[in-house]
């Protein structure tokens, strides 16, 4: 016999809990920061926020003549240093959090959670800045379409070619290129390419973005790159001589409780997240550096 329909409980009539919750939350997908371990830095001192990074002058040896009188030059005899000056700016994010998430919100509101998705966006702001200054950078290598391995060495040939002292080198480039460069050496067909392990290029990428050394050269990949004509402008350079930054010293924070008027703008009863960080990132020197150009 069939059962009666009216007067059926559904799932609609219960007074259930909700939604649950997975026990994995998945990370924000942003690009891990790079660029504070690429430059070289500063900390600032307590009573300043810049800071002159310094460059030195040369001497010019001079051939004279027997029983001449020598007469040393400003040009040839003067050590004239110069300096690029970083002064810091302040990068602050904040993060009200209301009295009913914190109370009822079963950890979503996490003080220690929020601070570190504060400190990977200040992180991230950072390598924004740093990426902008790709753009005034003179040297430049081309690819005449996709990413190449010529422009790579061409750039690699204006960093050395620049008189950078021998030492490390570092390219920061987008995901298209990268996958451009690994599509090259796979399919290149030399013996040495054969097993992956022959060819860091082909290593499992690391959480900062590094993705292995090719040609002598340590590569990151990540997003945010800006374009020109229709090319993303990726960088090769020295880590120790390219790039500076006056850096105030590591992120700070604070919570404090918005009801009691610290921060009237706050709109309601909330507790307040906040992190900042001073600091300036410049180009350093020029000639340590070179872009690297091909379609973005």
């Amino acid at each position: 016999m069939a059962l009666p329909q009216d007067g059926r409980m559904d799932l609609a009539d219960a007074v259930t809990i909700g939604n649950g919750i997975s026990s994995l939350i998945s990370p924000a997908f942003k690009e891990a920061s790079i660029g504070m371990g690429l430059v070289y830095a500063a900390t600032l001192p307590n009573d300043t926020n810049a800071i002159k990074f310094r460059k030195s002058g040369s001497l010019v040896a001079e051939v004279v003549a027997e029983g001449a009188v020598y007469t040393p030059s400003d040009a040839n005899s003067d050590i004239n240093d110069t300096s690029v000056t970083a002064t810091a700016a302040k990068v602050v994010v904040s993060s009200p959090l209301s009295a009913e998430v914190i109370r009822f919100g079963a950890g979503a509101a996490d003080f220690t959670r929020v601070g570190d998705e504060q400190g990977r966006a200040i992180a991230r702001k950072f390598d924004d800045d740093l990426l902008a200054l790709i753009d005034s950078i003179t040297a430049t290598a081309t690819a005449s379409s996709t990413m190449s391995t010529d422009a790579l060495l061409e750039a690699l040939y204006n960093v050395d070619n620049g008189n950078t002292p021998v030492g490390p080198r570092v390219a920061i480039l987008s995901y298209k290129q990268v996958y451009e460069l690994r599509k090259l050496v796979a399919n290149s067909g030399a013996a040495i390419w054969a097993s992956q392990y022959n060819s860091p290029l082909f290593g499992t990428p690391q959480a900062n973005n590094f993705v292995g050394n090719f040609l002598g050269i340590d590569i990151y990949q990540t997003t945010g790159l800006s374009s020109t004509g229709g090319d993303s402008q990726g960088v090769l350079f020295d880590p120790r001589y390219a790039f500076a930054a006056a850096m105030g010293g590591a992120i700070d924070s604070t919570v404090f409780w918005s009801g009691m008027g610290v921060a009237s703008q706050v709109a309601g009863l909330s507790w307040v997240v906040q992190s900042w960080m001073f600091y300036n990132v410049v180009l350093y020197n020029d000639a340590a550096a070179s872009e690297v150009r091909s379609d973005a």
